[in-house]
């Protein structure tokens, strides 16, 4: 079964890939519908792609360079409401202060893994806007201060932290206006994008047309419905139910037209979580959304059932459970030549949808742009992404650790798995083979940055762990265009 996410699984789920057998040095998939045979992107005149690229002409976008303003810059809601590539800058939180009266505001940097910020960026503290003003001088301040906690407060400044003056607001029409648009793939999807004035386009998922809402490829508990684009904006039944017993689930509605949603992506189907003897909460079914509905919440936390004392904005009954077949087919195919090309979610009309990732045609398996344990961007073959414990102090000989509790029988261990090792900036990542279990150790490490003690669980099991030399993985490059 191959496994992928999209948004929906990023907000809920973990995600762990599986392979496709392709021949070696290249293939072309499907047919390649409105896209033409070329990239699911576009630069435009002033917005450049960053593009992962291989060494074998197959490229996957990941972000956007403002050549007029020579930054980078990400789709967000700006201050004027509008949708624009909105630039990075150094964060702003109204809470930092120069002086012991807090009033000369100070925005934050991290010069060991920033570049020196161009503009001061204020995240969004009620609605979606977010507001972009000029960068001030630097300070270098042996005091900060914040008005956290009740009046102007003394704090030690980090040494590690770059404080800057905030400027004069920068007015949002500065940045690249963009639309969300849709073009057909098959009678069944849409491929949603982001459009910019300029020209350029990015990919911005996909788009059931029957249901009228946006869809994803995501990993589920049920196999049932793998391979199929499930809707992405939903309604969420998450132990919570109507009634006192807690036996009829309620489904919470996020409204279309904030942040998080176009205005018109509905959601067309709700979530429902149960609670499993041994895997706890984990999503089980779909069903349709029924009326909505008034009146008390109850949430289920292990056997008890309580009343819910910040029960959501609007909540719905639940209605007729969904069969996976009523979902749109999605697969999976490969186009290019050479080692690494492109792997493409495709309908079954075979029309290609958007890029997924890349394909490793030599070990035969989908993988990702990481920074690998030799400090180099890999393509690292996808696998459960989890968290290694180490049996030294010095954190090199790793072990995996799974869930083993004694009332339960666990599933197998994965074959391979992908283990993060935490730094200040950007984290290396290593590719393992899972291999035989060991008797519980006396002592395990983390990596947290250093290598600390952690906590040996009596209720784990322990795997070995042999991590594949980083130089066989093909090495990729971060270019813009």
């Amino acid at each position: 079964m191959r496994q992928a996410c999209l948004v929906v699984c990023v907000m809920l789920l973990g995600c762990s890939g599986g392979s496709n057998t392709v021949p070696d040095g290249g293939v072309d998939g499907g047919s390649d519908g409105a896209t033409a045979g070329g990239p699911d992107y576009a630069s435009g005149t002033r917005l450049r792609a960053q593009v992962y690229a291989s060494a074998d002409g197959a490229r996957q976008w990941h972000g956007w360079f403002d050549q007029q303003l020579q930054t980078t810059c990400s789709v967000t809601t700006a201050e004027d409401g509008v949708l624009r590539c909105v630039p990075a800058g150094a964060y702003y939180s109204t809470s930092t202060f120069a002086d012991g009266a807090c009033t000369e505001p100070v925005a934050t940097s991290f010069p060991a893994c920033e570049a020196p910020p161009a503009y001061v960026l204020q995240f969004a503290t009620s609605g979606c806007a977010n507001v972009v003003y000029a960068i001030g001088a630097k300070v270098v301040p042996a005091t900060v201060w914040t008005n956290q906690g009740g009046g102007c407060q003394p704090a030690t400044a980090e040494p590690t932290v770059d404080y800057y003056r905030v400027g004069a607001k920068v007015d949002p029409t500065t940045f690249v206006k963009e639309t969300r648009t849709r073009e057909p793939r098959g009678p069944e999807l849409q491929m949603q994008f982001l459009a910019g004035d300029d020209g350029s386009k990015q990919p911005n998922g996909l788009f059931d047309s029957a249901r009228k809402g946006a869809c994803a490829a995501v990993y589920l508990p049920l196999d049932s419905f793998a391979n199929r684009c499930v809707p992405s904006h939903v309604g969420y039944a998450e132990q919570t139910y109507s009634d006192a017993t807690c036996k009829t689930p309620a489904v919470n509605i996020i409204p279309p037209g904030t942040c998080y949603y176009a205005a018109d992506d509905v959601a067309t189907v709700a979530w429902i979580y149960e609670e499993g003897v041994c895997q706890g909460a984990h999503l089980s079914r779909f069903a349709e959304i029924g009326a909505q509905q008034t009146g008390p919440i109850y949430r289920l936390s292990g056997t008890t059932c309580a009343l819910d004392n910040n029960p959501p904005a609007q909540w719905n009954a639940i209605g007729a459970e969904i069969l996976p077949s009523t979902f749109p087919g999605l697969s999976y195919s490969q186009s290019g030549q050479g080692r690494i090309i492109d792997d493409w979610y495709t309908a079954t009309s075979n029309d290609k949808l958007t890029v997924d990732g890349f394909y490793d045609t030599q070990l035969k398996i989908a993988c990702d742009p990481r920074l690998a344990n030799d400090g180099k961007l890999r393509c690292i073959p996808r696998a459960l992404d989890t968290t290694a414990f180490y049996l030294d102090d010095k954190c090199t000989n790793a072990v995996y650790v799974a869930d083993a509790s004694p009332t339960c029988t666990p599933p197998p261990p994965p074959a391979t798995i992908r283990a993060q090792r935490p730094s200040t900036c950007q984290s290396q990542m290593g590719y393992f083979t899972v291999g035989a279990k060991i008797a519980t150790p006396a002592n395990v490490w983390q990596m947290n940055g250093t290598c600390d003690p952690s906590f040996v669980s009596s209720n784990a099991d322990y795997y070995t762990l042999t991590e594949t030399d980083p130089s066989t993985l093909a090495e990729l490059t971060d270019i813009k265009e």
